[in-house]
């Protein structure tokens, strides 16, 4: 972050001056070509594509986690009750089957979250060695759309819990409560 800093810092001293390398020298003040060829190219903007997809990465990996952590209590809830409904003699064969259903659906999240995050990495390792702009945009729409999609599943193992998974729950009490 200070190289970043300094270098940023080196770029406005350069335009602002004009000051040329040769002068540079002449002032006592030693400035590589690499450095000159550094400041006076587009680096600083892909080095801020680059923390801003890693903040991105970030993100998805704390939210991916959050459903690793709910695909995990449904399983184990789930089975809990199915466990203590069967002990009482309650039909569970439909709940069993909407719960695998859910986990496949969470699993199937998680793993979009996965090549979400790798496609991120790559975007992000290579986001100063894109020939062009565009192909720089290119990928990172693949990505929105990647998002995107994962927004979408999400939704449906939403709609699929409340329309399917939770009545089946309510359905085991009422059984419960009619015994």
């Amino acid at each position: 972050m200070r190289l970043l800093k300094g270098v940023k810092f080196m770029t406005k001293l350069i335009k602002l001056a004009k000051i040329t390398s040769a002068g540079l020298i002449a002032s006592g003040i030693l400035l590589s070509q690499s450095l000159v060829a550094f400041a006076e190219t587009d680096r600083p903007k892909c080095e801020n594509v680059k923390s801003r997809i890693d903040a991105h990465i970030i993100k998805y990996n704390n939210v991916r986690r959050l459903h690793v952590h709910r695909k995990e209590v449904v399983a184990q809830k789930g089975d809990k009750i199915v466990e203590i409904a069967k002990k009482k003699g309650a039909d569970t064969i439909e709940l069993e089957a909407a719960l695998l259903e859910m986990q496949e659906k969470l699993t199937a999240i998680i793993e979009k979250y996965d090549e979400l995050i790798a496609k991120l990495e790559d975007i992000s390792d290579n986001a100063c060695d894109y020939a062009t702009p565009d192909a720089l945009k290119e990928d990172i729409d693949e990505a929105k759309t990647l998002a995107a999609s994962i927004k979408e599943r999400i939704q449906e193992a939403k709609e699929y819990w409340r329309s399917t998974v939770k009545p089946l729950f309510q359905d085991l009490v009422s059984q419960r409560v009619e015994r």
